[in-house]
C-alpha cells in the first residue's frame, strides 16, 4: 500500500488540474457579485461550449476539447496551448471511465467577451498494479469566452480525492483556501472513524503550482500518525503565489489523498 501512494500522489493532483475545463490561471477581471441579470439566461453557444467539452473529456477526445479552446490561450501556471494539449494525453492514459458535469453558477458580459463561473464535478477510475483508484473531484471556476473559445482561465476553489482500497479512511480536511503572505496556516487530515487497535501511517505534502509539478512527482516520507490524523502548521511565502497542499493517509485495508489548492496572497 505504501508503494501504491508514491505512485498514487501524482494522479490526484494531474485530477483536477491536467483537464481543460479545470485549469488554472489569473484572471485580471473579477465577476461582480451582482453582475448575472437572473432573468437573462446563460447565451446558449456558451451553454453549448460548456456541455461539448464535459462530454469531449469524457469520450477523451482531444481534437473536440481543443477546438473549444483559443491558440492564444492564457494560464497563469504556465500551460500553453500546446503543453495543455501533452497534458491531457498523459491524463487520459490514465484514468478510465471519466465523467464531468460542469452547471454555471454565474456569468456576465464585459468588454472583451462573456465571464463565466462554475463549479465541475468530475469522477474516474484506474487500475494500477491490481488495485482500483477512484478520483472524485469538485473544482469552482471563473472562465473568459471570446468568439466562441475559451481564452482565459482561473480556479477559484479546488478539491481532489483519491482513494483506494476496501475500506479508505475517511477524512475530515481543514486548510484555508486563502492565506495572508507571512503568516501561518494550519492543516489538518483527520481520520473521523475510530482506531481501535489499527495503524495509520501517512504524509503532508507542500508544492508550487508550476507546470513542471503537473507531471513530476515529489518524494513521500510516511510517518506513523498515533493521533489519528495529519496536524501540520505551514507558513505562506513572503510572495503571492499559489501552491498545491496534499495530505495521504494509509491503512491496512485502505489509502485516500486529498489535494487542494491554496493561495497565498496580499489581501
Amino acid at each position: 500500500m505504501k508503494q501504491l501512494a508514491a505512485q498514487l500522489r501524482n494522479y490526484g493532483k494531474q485530477g483536477v488540474v491536467a483537464l481543460p475545463i479545470l485549469l488554472t490561471a489569473t484572471l485580471t477581471h473579477v465577476l461582480p457579485a451582482a453582475a448575472q441579470d437572473a432573468a437573462e439566461p446563460l447565451p446558449s453557444e456558451i451553454q453549448t461550449i460548456i456541455t461539448a467539452m464535459d462530454q469531449a473529456a469524457g469520450a477523451e477526445n482531444l481534437e473536440a476539447v481543443m477546438e473549444n479552446i483559443s491558440p492564444d490561450f492564457t494560464h497563469t501556471d504556465g500551460l500553453t496551448y500546446d503543453s495543455l494539449q501533452e497534458a491531457l494525453e498523459r491524463f487520459w492514459l490514465r484514468y478510465d471511465d471519466l465523467t464531468y458535469t460542469t452547471q454555471v453558477d454565474g456569468w456576465e458580459r464585459d468588454e472583451a467577451g462573456i465571464v463565466t463561473e462554475t463549479t465541475t464535478q468530475i469522477t474516474g477510475t484506474q487500475s494500477l498494479n491490481g488495485r482500483m483508484l477512484q478520483l472524485d473531484s469538485t473544482l469552482r471556476s471563473r472562465q473568459r469566452y471570446v468568439d466562441g473559445q475559451l481564452v482565459e482561465q482561473a480556479t477559484l476553489a479546488e478539491d481532489s480525492r483519491v482513494t483506494a482500497g476496501e475500506n479508505p479512511p475517511e477524512l475530515n480536511v481543514q486548510l484555508p483556501e486563502q492565506v495572508l503572505i507571512g503568516q501561518s496556516f494550519a492543516f489538518d487530515a483527520i481520520v473521523t472513524e475510530p482506531l481501535g487497535d489499527r495503524q495509520l501511517l501517512g504524509t503532508a505534502l507542500d508544492e508550487p503550482v508550476t507546470v513542471d509539478g503537473y507531471l513530476a512527482e515529489a518524494p513521500l516520507d510516511m510517518e506513523l500518525l498515533p493521533a489519528g490524523g495529519l496536524f501540520k502548521v505551514g507558513r505562506a511565502p513572503a510572495l503571492p503565489e499559489q501552491r498545491w497542499i496534499s495530505g495521504i493517509v494509509i491503512r491496512e485495508d485502505g489509502l485516500v489523498m486529498v489535494t487542494r489548492r491554496v493561495r497565498f496572497e496580499t489581501d
